[in-house]
């Protein structure tokens, strides 16, 4: 029974991780084009905020998935980032 619930905890956090990634990586770039650094100690924080139900990160909005919505701090950027393809 354990090592179902150290499974699931597993498959749980890796999920969050999942849905926390694009922010993570939206982040990482914004920061540079800010001209300042995305610590990767960032990433475990918003996973964290992310599980109890947090959605909106310095001006970020994700959907329950981990789509991001908008950018009330950097709109511009937002919109190039998010069709850049």
């Amino acid at each position: 029974m354990a090592k179902i619930r150290e499974i699931d905890k597993i498959k749980k956090d890796y999920e969050m991780k999942n849905k926390t990634k694009t922010l993570s990586e939206y982040m990482e770039a914004r920061a540079k084009y800010e001209g300042v650094e995305w610590e990767n100690s960032m990433n475990s924080f918003v996973e964290d905020a992310f599980a109890v139900g947090t959605r909106t990160f310095f001006g970020v909005e994700l959907d329950d998935t981990g789509q991001l919505l908008s950018d009330t701090q950097q709109p511009t950027f937002f919109f190039g980032w998010t069709n850049r393809n």
